[in-house]
């Protein structure tokens, strides 16, 4: 389930990027830990370093990291959780392609991934960050 720390967490993040600050501070969650680590992997940010219950997360300070943060939304929401099965993720995948769905999270019986990592494990999940509107409306439409 997307808790109010990691819809917190995105936030913060893509506020500061779009302040050009260097470093921002996110509250200590393993769900955080884990959407950082992709957000690395993916060229979104420079690293995070956990200093007790805070997570420090380095910015990077490129335009194509701000672009790739400016529309990543919450689809799962403590109120309403939004589950896709393999079927579903397998045709926003192929439909869309890798760019936009880089940064889809799902939360998946194996941790949080995006979709290309969720479709080659071969299992489906709950949607907890969308990049954009095309992802949740292929996502809706694919249902």
């Amino acid at each position: 389930m997307a808790s109010i720390t990691s819809i917190r967490a995105i936030t913060n993040i893509r506020n500061a990027a779009f302040a050009k600050l260097g470093q921002t501070v996110v509250k200590y969650s393993c769900m955080n830990v884990r959407i950082l680590d992709i957000l690395v992997r993916e060229s979104v940010i420079q690293g995070f370093q956990i200093k007790g219950n805070d997570i420090i997360v380095a910015l990077m300070n490129s335009e194509i990291a701000r672009q790739k943060l400016k529309n990543i939304r919450p689809v799962s929401k403590p109120s309403k959780q939004v589950y896709v099965r393999l079927r579903v993720l397998k045709h926003v995948y192929a439909r869309l392609g890798v760019s936009i769905n880089s940064l889809t999270l799902i939360s998946t019986n194996s941790g949080v991934t995006t979709i290309a990592e969720a479709v080659s494990e071969g299992s489906g999940g709950e949607v907890l960050f969308a990049a954009n509107a095309f992802v949740m409306e292929s996502i809706a439409l694919a249902k």
